[in-house]
């Protein structure tokens, strides 16, 4: 694309990232050039992309960036030799590089960067042959940890379809026709439909999504295509696949059978920190906006939700003005019709030292007269500790209504 800048963009993802960000492939006239593979993928005449020699500036303009890439890719190889053997001038074989870029890439320590646009389609095919020869599989991936629903450690679990079942929540979404859409990633075991299962979501408490544990029966699994649905007859470890009319299940629960339930350790997420007050501005729009929160609140944990009994205002604490302007779009999307307003503050006061005060009631308008003496001593208590009222009445008895 003509308003493009990959040398920009890839400054600014190590900048963010660190120099573990390398690129795999470099823009060249109407196409890409390999970094590793050293040829030439034309797209002049569309995808698929014509396989050549590149040319004699893109070899001399590839040569340094080539060069950091393999040293970065072969610093994370199981053979301590090698490194020794290309500084030497040895040429290290293709398939090595890429064996080693899996390596790095699964330890978490190598992010590659292939330049794509989606318009013209350049860098797609560079995509799809990076996720199958240089991704790692979910099997060179460590599940996360799990216990049992009582807090009560749990073998570890294999990504194998044969063991037992462990599937994670990781996106919710509202589709108008068929409700709420669940995407599950499967870490060990094999979902199938028409079978029930555990949803169990816990240590969310304080974000507004209080513990739950339900058994509830899949109906149909399918696999996302766009914004399409394909039905599957099962999803087996390693794998992600939609879960629908699952009404439980929330972002970030554990999906597991009813005979053996399971809970994965909940996300670690920065507190929202940006509180936005939303107000609907019809009262018809106010069953809207309750609706849509609820849907907003179970797909987004890092959403907080505080309905505030002092202030009468309904408050949505976000991660930034970005996340406070999805939100606000997802909720008028729904159909709610919402505005915003100041956020208001609940301030208290409090003594900041001792006191002391006295005082004298007198009155007589006909028959029992009423007379009165009352000294109150204030002090502050260690912060946090409340508040105490102590009734010192000496030599006499306050009526109760007083």
């Amino acid at each position: 694309h003509h308003r493009a800048d990959p040398e920009g963009e890839i400054a600014a993802c190590q900048a963010a990232f660190g120099a573990g960000v390398l690129p795999l492939y470099l823009p060249a006239r109407d196409g890409l050039v390999g970094l590793i593979t050293r040829r030439y993928f034309d797209y002049s005449k569309g995808f698929p992309p014509e396989v050549g020699e590149p040319a004699e500036d893109d070899l001399a303009r590839m040569t340094e960036a080539r060069n950091e890439l393999i040293e970065g890719v072969i610093a994370e190889s199981e053979d301590e030799t090698l490194m020794d053997r290309y500084l030497s001038g040895e040429e290290i074989p293709e398939d090595t590089l890429i064996a080693d870029l899996e390596t790095a890439v699964a330890r978490g320590s190598f992010h590659p960067v292939i330049p794509v646009c989606a318009t013209t389609g350049v860098g797609l095919a560079e995509v799809l042959d990076g996720i199958v020869r240089a991704f790692p599989s979910p099997l060179e991936h460590v599940p996360p940890e799990v216990t049992s629903p009582t807090g009560e450690p749990h073998a570890g679990l294999r990504a194998d379809p044969e063991g037992p079942l462990a599937a994670e929540v990781v996106r919710t979404a509202v589709d108008s026709y068929v409700g709420r859409v669940s995407l599950v990633r499967v870490f060990s075991g094999t979902l199938r439909p028409e079978r029930p299962v555990h949803v169990s979501g816990h240590g969310l408490a304080e974000r507004g999504h209080e513990d739950h544990d339900a058994d509830e029966r899949v109906a149909h699994l399918y696999s996302p295509l766009g914004a399409n649905l394909r039905e599957v007859p099962y999803c087996v470890a390693g794998d992600l696949c939609a879960l629908t009319k699952v009404g439980s299940a929330e972002t970030g629960d554990t999906v597991s059978s009813p005979d053996d339930p399971l809970i994965m350790k909940p996300w670690t997420m920065p507190e929202p920190l940006l509180p936005v007050a939303v107000i609907a501005k019809t009262r018809s729009d106010e069953d809207t906006l309750a609706r849509n929160l609820s849907r907003l609140v179970a797909g987004d944990p890092t959403l907080r939700l505080d309905r505030n009994a002092e202030t009468n205002q309904l408050v949505l604490w976000c991660m930034g003005e970005a996340h406070a302007d999805v939100v606000l779009s997802r909720l008028r999307a729904g159909g709610a019709d919402v505005d915003t307003e100041p956020v208001r503050i609940s301030l208290r006061s409090t003594f900041a030292g001792p006191g002391r005060g006295h005082g004298r009631h007198v009155k007589q308008s006909g028959g029992h007269g009423q007379f009165a003496v009352c000294d109150i001593e204030v002090k502050p208590l260690p912060r946090g500790s409340g508040f105490e009222f102590v009734d010192k009445v000496v030599g006499g008895s306050v009526p109760h209504q007083f």
